[in-house]
C-alpha cells in the first residue's frame, strides 16, 4: 500500500513551496546526487533480494522469505520518503526545480513544480514495484492451484509493463489526481486575482478555499474514473439487481462502473460526495469470481458508506489536517525557530512530519470504524428482501451476517489475504514491529477475521450493537470538536 507515502510526498513538496524563494535552501548538487545514488542502490538491493527469494527450494520457504521481503519493502518506502525530505529541506531540491520553472513561478502557478518535484518519489515507487515483480509473479503462479481448488478462474500474471502501469494508476495517480486538481484551481484563482487587482484578504482567501474544495468535489470523481480505467457495468441481470438494490436502499449515484484491473484485484469503491458526481466501482475480478448475491453484499457495503456519509466525514478530516498545518503546526514552527535557532526548513520538518503522522494514524482509526459500520449495514441489507434496510438497532437472523461473511471470505481468497492475525511474536521488539506492520497493512480496513467477528456480533448481540452505535456517535462528535478547536486556534493566531 503506497497511497500514504504518496500523500506525504505531495504534502512535503507543498510545504516546501510555501517558503519564499529567498528563504529556501540553496542547491547542494553533491547532496542531491548522493540521495539519488542511495535510492538507486536501494532499488538494486531489493531487486537482488527478490531474486534470492525465488531460489527457495520449497513452497513454505518461499512464503516465509517473501513475507520478509514485503516487510523490507515497507522500510524501503520509508527510506525513499526520508531521502526525499532530506533532498528538499537540506540539499535544495525545491530551489533547483524552481530554477527550471521560473516562468510559472513568476505568475504564481505551482502545479508544474508539484508534478516535477514529486516525480522522483513516484519513479522510486515504480522502481520498488519493479524490484518486487519477480516475487509478485511467482506468488500469483503458486496461488493458481489454490484458486482451482476453490473452483475459481485463473488468469495469467500481467507483464512487467502492465504491472507497473496498473500500480501507478491505482496507487499514485488515484491519490495524486485530486490534490493536483486542488492545486490547479488554487493557481487559477491566484492568477485571476492578480490579473484583476483583487487583494488576497482573509475573506477572499476563505472564498478561494471554498471554491477549491467545491471544484475538487465536482471534478475529482470524474477524473478518477478515467484514472482507474472504468466503463459502465454492462446491461444484464446483475446490473438490474444492483440498480434495484440502490433504489431500495435509497442510495443515489451517477453510475455503477466496471473497474478493469487486469483481473489483479477483487475490490469495490465509492467515489464522489455529491449524488450526481458519485460512482460505485466494482472490479473485474470481483464480478467474475463472486456470485450475484455476494456481489450484492459488496455493493451494499459501498451503499453503507453512502448512507452513513462517510465520504463527507473523510473530507472533514482532510480539512482538519489543513487547519492543523496552518494553525498549531505553523505556530509551533515559528516558536521552534525562536527557541532552538534552527533554520526554517528544519523547523518545518520538526512540525509537519509529526502532524502528518498523527493525521494518518487518526485517519486509519476512523476509517476502520467506518468500515465496520458499512459491514453491519451490508449484513442488514442482505436480508431486507424488497424492503429498505432496517435501522441499526434491529437484529436479524444469522443468515444476513453469513451472506456478507461469505462475500468477505471470497474476497480474501481472490486477493490472497490472510483470514486471521499472524501468531504472536516471541519478543517485545518483534511484537511492536508486528503491530506496526499490521497497522500499515490494515491502514483503512480491519483484517478479515476482525470484520467477520464484528459483523456477527453486531447482528446477534443487541448490547454490542448499542455500544458500537455510541462509539460512532462519539467519533462524529470528536471530529466536529477538533475542527472547531483548530478553526478557533487559527482565527485567534491570525488576528
Amino acid at each position: 500500500m503506497s497511497q500514504p507515502f504518496v500523500i506525504v510526498a505531495l504534502l512535503l513538496w507543498l510545504l516546501a513551496s510555501e517558503h519564499a524563494p529567498e528563504d529556501r535552501v540553496p542547491v547542494h548538487s553533491m547532496g542531491l546526487w548522493s540521495m539519488t545514488l542511495v535510492v538507486g542502490a536501494l532499488l538494486l538491493l531489493m531487486r537482488k533480494w527478490s531474486r534470492r527469494v525465488l531460489q527457495s527450494d520449497n513452497g513454505e520457504r518461499f512464503w516465509v522469505r517473501s513475507r520478509s521481503h514485503a516487510r523490507a519493502m515497507l522500510v524501503a518506502r520509508m527510506l525513499v520518503l526520508i531521502a526525499f525530505g532530506i533532498a528538499i529541506f537540506e540539499f535544495g531540491a525545491a530551489t533547483l526545480v524552481d530554477r527550471q520553472l521560473d516562468r510559472f513561478n513568476e505568475i504564481g502557478v505551482r502545479l508544474p513544480s508539484l508534478v516535477l518535484g514529486t516525480l522522483p518519489v513516484f519513479l522510486a515507487l515504480c522502481g520498488l514495484w519493479w524490484s518486487s515483480f519477480p516475487i509478485e509473479r511467482q506468488s500469483r503462479e503458486l496461488h493458481a492451484q489454490e484458486l482451482l481448488n476453490n473452483f475459481l478462474p485463473v488468469h495469467m500474471p500481467p507483464s512487467l509493463g502492465r504491472h507497473l502501469w496498473l500500480n501507478a494508476r491505482m496507487q499514485i495517480l488515484f491519490t495524486a489526481a485530486p490534490v493536483m486538481v486542488g492545486v490547479f484551481v488554487t493557481d487559477m484563482v491566484g492568477v485571476f486575482a492578480r490579473a484583476t487587482g483583487i487583494d488576497l484578504t482573509p475573506a477572499v482567501s476563505v472564498a478561494a478555499f471554498v471554491l477549491t474544495v467545491f471544484a475538487m468535489l465536482l471534478i475529482s470523481p470524474w477524473l478518477l474514473t478515467r484514472v482507474l480505467d472504468t466503463e459502465p457495468l454492462p446491461d444484464g441481470r446483475l446490473r438490474e439487481r444492483l440498480e434495484a438494490m440502490s433504489t431500495r436502499l435509497n442510495v443515489r449515484c451517477r453510475d455503477v462502473l466496471l473497474w478493469r484491473t487486469g483481473y489483479g484485484m477483487g475490490n469495490a469503491v465509492v467515489i464522489g460526495l455529491l449524488p450526481r458526481m458519485r460512482y460505485i466501482l466494482l472490479s473485474d475480478l470481483l464480478i467474475e469470481t463472486l456470485s450475484d448475491r455476494q456481489v450484492e453484499a459488496v455493493f451494499a457495503h459501498e451503499a453503507g458508506h453512502i448512507r452513513h456519509r462517510h465520504v463527507a466525514w473523510y473530507v472533514l478530516l482532510v480539512v482538519g489536517l489543513l487547519l492543523a498545518i496552518a494553525g498549531p503546526a505553523e505556530w509551533l514552527r515559528v516558536r521552534i525557530v525562536e527557541w532552538l535557532f534552527v533554520s526554517e526548513s528544519v523547523s518545518a520538518l520538526l512540525t509537519t512530519i509529526p502532524t502528518l503522522g498523527l493525521f494518518l494514524v487518526l485517519f486509519g482509526i476512523v476509517s476502520r470504524i467506518f468500515e465496520r459500520q458499512a459491514d453491519a449495514f451490508a449484513a442488514r441489507a442482505g436480508l431486507a428482501g424488497e424492503e429498505p434496510a432496517p435501522p441499526s438497532h434491529v437484529l436479524l437472523t444469522p443468515a444476513g451476517a453469513e451472506i456478507f461473511a461469505s462475500a468477505l471470505i471470497r474476497v480474501a481468497q481472490i486477493n490472497h489475504l490472510p483470514l486471521h492475525h499472524p501468531p504472536p511474536a516471541p519478543t517485545l521488539l518483534s511484537s511492536l514491529m508486528q503491530w506496526q506492520r499490521h497497522q500499515i497493512t490494515n491502514f483503512r480496513h480491519p483484517c478479515i477475521a476482525e470484520r467477520l467477528d464484528h459483523v456477527r456480533a453486531v447482528n446477534h448481540d443487541r448490547n454490542f450493537a448499542g455500544r458500537f452505535e455510541r462509539r460512532i456517535k462519539w467519533t462524529h462528535i470528536l471530529i466536529l470538536c477538533v475542527l472547531m478547536i483548530l478553526s478557533g486556534f487559527l482565527l485567534a493566531t491570525s488576528v
